[in-house]
């Protein structure tokens, strides 16, 4: 089974919101041992209940809305973005070429050229593809290829993480408290533990209460292991590091430079973004020009992030490159120490 991580599990106000549990667990566990009254002790189950769900239903809230924020904001920058081309006359000669090509083929041959292993098309060649007489299948295909290039945001790895946050909201949106669960990391097989908060401030004796509370612990020392949970969990002070860096340099990194390992002692989030920059940048169209008004360093490196992850995901050498790599800049640093 594969293990899951869902992103709002390492949330820093999600994870407030579980220790202010765990605190009204404590509150609860000392009025049981103070021997309270009954009334006073179902009166402070019943209130951190309360604060619980309310607590997890204002997250839920505040995160839809900075997801819906983020992927219009997403949305735009692709709406704002002109394609760009190195050099304009050949790209008219290339599309007088391709109407050349499909002028003289017949639907059969369109056909096949559309179902071509390999053969990509631009947005204006697609159109063209699209206006002639073509049979059913595909014109379906050349519409959905369209549409594709219509939503680029849509393959943008930020994007799909963020539809993929919201969806992973859902689970703990509940309003009822009888059937509020809290979701906790585990290190489990299945990567995640589920707590009843209707359950959660009861405790038969003490073994309970510690099984509990040990449980809380053990999730708030997790990290995510998943690459782009971590990417687009950064914390937003070390993102201050970039602010004024708006130049455009050329290609001086070498390849798995050690400053670019964000677990090495050498790591810096400048060097970091301007060697993904220089590996991973999107020219083909001017989103993410430095000279525009509406330029924004943090997004751009968003982006980048989320081309690495993919990268790092899809390229099986890459990935073992990269973290052999990873390992030796770590080995570097221990060494160091040592000295």
């Amino acid at each position: 089974m594969k293990r899951k991580e869902f992103s709002f599990m390492f949330n820093k106000q999600y994870q407030a919101i579980i220790k202010e549990a765990q605190k009204e667990m404590k509150q609860i566990k000392q009025l049981i041992d103070y021997d309270s009254k009954e009334e006073r002790l179902n009166q402070a189950i019943s209130d951190s209940k309360k604060n619980t769900v309310n607590a997890i239903q204002d997250f839920v809230k505040s995160q839809k809305q900075a997801i819906k924020d983020q992927q219009t904001a997403i949305e735009q920058s692709y709406a704002k973005a002109r394609n760009t081309y190195k050099n304009p006359t050949e790209e008219l000669l290339r599309r007088q070429d391709f109407d050349m090509e499909v002028g003289s083929m017949d639907q059969s041959e369109i056909a096949t050229l559309v179902h071509t292993p390999g053969r990509t098309f631009t947005t204006y060649e697609l159109n063209k593809l699209y206006s002639l007489d073509v049979d059913s299948t595909t014109k379906s295909l050349l519409k959905a290829a369209i549409n594709k290039n219509k939503y680029p945001y849509r393959e943008e790895e930020k994007y799909q993480y963020l539809q993929k946050e919201a969806a992973e909201l859902e689970l703990i949106s509940n309003e009822s408290i009888q059937r509020a669960i809290l979701y906790l990391p585990s290190e489990s097989d299945r990567g995640f533990e589920t707590i009843s908060v209707n359950t959660l401030f009861s405790f038969k004796d003490n073994y309970e209460y510690e099984q509990k509370n040990q449980t809380i612990e053990n999730a708030l020392a997790i990290v995510p292991t998943n690459e782009t949970t971590q990417v687009y969990s950064r914390q937003s002070s070390s993102l201050s590091e970039l602010a004024g860096i708006r130049e455009k340099p050329e290609r001086v990194y070498e390849d798995f430079d050690p400053r670019i390992f964000k677990s090495s002692n050498n790591y810096d989030i400048t060097d970091r973004f301007k060697y993904l920059k220089e590996r991973f940048n999107e020219n083909d169209t001017d989103r993410f020009d430095v000279t525009k008004e509406n330029y924004s360093i943090y997004d751009h490196l968003d982006y980048l992030e989320g081309q690495h992850a993919k990268k790092l995901k899809t390229d099986t050498n890459y990935r073992e490159a990269y973290q052999k790599a990873e390992k030796a800049a770590n080995n570097a640093d221990n060494v160091q120490v040592e000295e």
